[in-house]
């Protein structure tokens, strides 16, 4: 008894972006972080959210980090947090980053 194939429905290939389009995203992103680099643009109390791949490496990972004092620390790891400065923070870290989110809303939970 022969059997009849199934069809199977792929997913639609994903699409990569073309060169023009990196290169206009890049300048724009650069537009945003050449501001950045004069000073430290943000008040202690602020929180950013970053994602971020590492050579070699294809999972994104997701920090946050937080404002006070006039440095900024990191959620990584169990260990103590220690304090980056802002430079070290956008070189390291925001530079390469896929994405970079400003908390814009607190929402009062008691």
């Amino acid at each position: 008894m022969a059997t009849t194939p199934r069809k199977t429905t792929r997913p639609a290939p994903r699409t990569r972006a073309t060169k023009t389009d990196r290169n206009a995203l890049m300048k724009s992103r650069l537009k945003i972080l050449s501001a950045w680099t004069e000073a430290d643009p943000f008040d202690d109390g602020q929180v950013l959210r970053f994602t971020r791949r590492f050579p070699g490496n294809t999972d994104k990972y997701t920090y946050v980090a937080i404002r006070a004092g006039g440095a900024w620390f990191l959620s990584k790891g169990r260990g103590k947090a220690e304090p980056i400065e802002w430079d070290d923070l956008l070189a390291e870290h925001l530079v390469v980053a896929s994405t970079v989110e400003v908390a814009a809303q607190w929402q009062q939970l008691f």
